[in-house]
C-alpha cells in the first residue's frame, strides 16, 4: 500500500471517530435532516482523500442510481452466474453455522445447517468464512457495483458489513423486533445494502420486502402530499406493537404534539424502536409500495437501508442470502485478520489504495 493510500485511510479513520465523538450517540439519535447533513460532510471529506471509481458508462448503472434515488430499491437481476453460485455453495457446504442472524450475536455454538433449523429462524456463517468465500468480495468491488454505490452515496464507500445467512422455513410468523419485522437501519449516516440470493427465491422461500419511497424525508413528504395522507397521531399508538401509549410510540426527541394532531412525514423517521412493530401503520400509508423481490439464485438488488424493509418468513423452502453493506462512514469497530488480507490483496483483488479504503472495515490497512 502506498504512503498516500495509508494516509488517506488513517485520515478517514480519524474523521469517523471525530464525528461519533462529536455527535455522541452517533446516527441513531439524529433527526433525518441532521443525518443527511452529516452524511454530506463525511462524503466531502472522503472525496478529498480517496481516489474515485472510474465510472462504468452503462445505461443500467445510471438507471439503478436513479431507481435508488427515487424509490430506494434497484433490482439488478441475475448478476452472478449459476457456476459462480455453485462455487459459493460448494465452498460453504462443509462449514458450520451459528443459530442467529449474525454469528457474533449467537450463543457461540457451531452447528450444521440441519441442526440449526431447530434452534433459530436463522443460521449464519462466521466472518472469516464469509471473507474467504469465492466471488463475494469480487462482486462487492465490481466496477459497475462500485459506480452505483459511489454515485448514490456521494463518495467512495466503506464496506461495513458482510453476511451470509440462512432463513429457515417453519418459523411462519414474523417475529416482532427481528429482521423479519419492518424496520430502518440507523447505525450509519448513509448506507445502502446489496443483496445476493444464493437459492431460488419464490413466495414460499422468504423473499426480501422493501417499502418503496420510505427511504428519505423528500420521498415520504411527496407521498403524503400526493395521497393526501391524514392519520392522527393517536392511530400510531394503536398500530404500534411495542407502544404502551402514544408517547412510547415515538423517540424521546420527537416533537410533542397532542393525540388528535395529524402525523407528519418526519414522524415516520422518529418512531421508537427503529420502526419495529409498526407494520399495520406502514400498510395504511404505503399500501401498494410494499415490494417483494424474488428471482433465481444469482439475483442481485440494492436498497437504501434507511428505507423500511424486512425479510419475509420462509414458508416451505429455506433461503440462503448475502448482504453487503456500504456506507459513507465506518460504523463498526474493526476486527481484521491480517492473514486474510495477505490471501486477498494482490491475489483475489487488486492491492490499490481505493480497494484498501473500501475494505478497511473488514481487512487491515
Amino acid at each position: 500500500m502506498t504512503r498516500e493510500g495509508l494516509a488517506a485511510t488513517l485520515a478517514l479513520g480519524v474523521v469517523d471517530e471525530l464525528f461519533y465523538q462529536t455527535i455522541g450517540k452517533g446516527p441513531r439519535a439524529l433527526h433525518p435532516s441532521a443525518r443527511d447533513q452529516i452524511a454530506q460532510m463525511v462524503a466531502q471529506v472522503v472525496q478529498t482523500h480517496v481516489p474515485p471509481q472510474e465510472p462504468v458508462a452503462s445505461g443500467r448503472v445510471y438507471q439503478a442510481v436513479s431507481e435508488l434515488s427515487v424509490s430506494g430499491l434497484a433490482n439488478l437481476g441475475p448478476l452472478m452466474s449459476p457456476e459462480q453460485v455453485a462455487d459459493i455453495r460448494r465452498y460453504l457446504e462443509p462449514h458450520p453455522v451459528y443459530a442467529h442472524l449474525i454469528a457474533n450475536e449467537s450463543d457461540g455454538v457451531t452447528r450444521t445447517v440441519e441442526t440449526a433449523t431447530t434452534h433459530s429462524p436463522f443460521g449464519s456463517y462466521h466472518a472469516s468464512t464469509i471473507l474467504d468465500a469465492p466471488h463475494l468480495l469480487e462482486l462487492a468491488l465490481d466496477p459497475a457495483v462500485q459506480t452505483i454505490v459511489e454515485r448514490y452515496l456521494g463518495c467512495p464507500p466503506t464496506l461495513t458489513s458482510l453476511n451470509v445467512w440462512w432463513s429457515f422455513a417453519g418459523y411462519t410468523v414474523s417475529r416482532v423486533g427481528n429482521s423479519q419485522d419492518f424496520h430502518r437501519d440507523t447505525d450509519t449516516y448513509r448506507s445502502c445494502v446489496m443483496f445476493l440470493y444464493l437459492t431460488d427465491v419464490t413466495p414460499q422461500s422468504g423473499p426480501q420486502c422493501y417499502i418503496k419511497r420510505s427511504h428519505t424525508m423528500e420521498a415520504v413528504s411527496a407521498l403524503f402530499a400526493e395521497r393526501d395522507i391524514r392519520i392522527s397521531r393517536s392511530e400510531v399508538g394503536q398500530k404500534s406493537v411495542y407502544a404502551i401509549d402514544l408517547p412510547t410510540a415515538f423517540r424521546p426527541d420527537a416533537r410533542p404534539r397532542d393525540a388528535d394532531s395529524l402525523l407528519e412525514p418526519a414522524d415516520l423517521f422518529l418512531l421508537a424502536f427503529e420502526g419495529y412493530g409498526a407494520t399495520e401503520l406502514y400498510k395504511s400509508i404505503f399500501g401498494d409500495l410494499f415490494t417483494v423481490v424474488m428471482g433465481p439464485a444469482g439475483t442481485v438488488f440494492v436498497t437504501d437501508a434507511y428505507g423500511l424493509h424486512a425479510g419475509l418468513p420462509p414458508m416451505t423452502e429455506h433461503r440462503l442470502c448475502v448482504w453487503i453493506r456500504f456506507a459513507v462512514d465506518a460504523s463498526y469497530p474493526a476486527s481484521p485478520d491480517p492473514a486474510l488480507a495477505e490471501r486477498i490483496f494482490g491475489h483475489r483483488v487488486a492491492d490499490t489504495p481505493r480497494n484498501r479504503f473500501v475494505l478497511r472495515q473488514v481487512l487491515p490497512s
